[in-house]
């Protein structure tokens, strides 16, 4: 029940995120049409890429899978923090985690991108949290190769199956709790109590 509902979800975003990646693409053909200049320098921009291993056609297919299992991990993490919620009046609040997880999962890499630091980047392309904003871009330019893309796309399902399985259980465990808002100790015990 859990999984069909975040399947919903994720599946109308993509209808959403699909309605803009045809619109830039509408465009670009459009603006490249009616300025040669800017086609001309375009086109040696991607060869430039191509020719560092950027914009390959695997690059591009690994690439769309990270951001596809990425935004199906987020959607999992939005649901698991909404499961906390025992009322409507309290998901705003739980919500307020899930936000806070994503700004810092985006501010990390941006900054040690900013920064040069290496180091940390590499690091982060293996946190599921952070590589769904690190991997896409990166593989795509030829910043990293094939086979990190590939370890951080699968860390990312493994971290989003993981999300799942616990959204469905701290649902399960408190479908029918009535009483003060919960606090995720209290979710603790009860996961305790049932796998006792």
């Amino acid at each position: 029940l859990i999984f069909g509902k975040i399947l919903g979800m994720y599946f109308a975003a993509l209808l959403q995120f699909f309605i803009w990646v045809a619109s830039i693409f509408i465009g670009i053909s459009a603006g490249m049409s009616f300025s040669s200049g800017v086609g001309e320098k375009f086109n040696k921009f991607l060869g430039m890429l191509s020719g560092q291993g950027g914009f390959s056609v695997p690059a591009f297919v690994i690439g769309f899978i990270a951001i596809l299992v990425g935004f199906l991990l987020y959607i999992a993490l939005a649901a698991f923090t909404g499961s906390f919620a025992s009322k409507t009046e309290e998901i705003s609040n739980y919500f307020g985690i899930y936000t806070m997880i994503v700004v810092i999962s985006w501010i990390f890499p941006y900054t040690n991108q900013l920064s040069g630091n290496d180091h940390m980047l590499k690091i982060l392309r293996f946190v599921p949290f952070t590589s769904p904003f690190t991997v896409p871009a990166d593989i795509v330019i030829g910043n990293i190769d094939m086979m990190t893309a590939v370890i951080s796309t699968v860390l990312m399902i493994a971290a989003t199956v993981v999300v799942v399985y616990l959204t469905a259980r701290v649902y399960k465990a408190l479908v029918l709790y009535r009483g003060e808002p919960v606090k995720i100790k209290d979710v603790i015990k009860m996961l305790k109590k049932k796998n006792a």
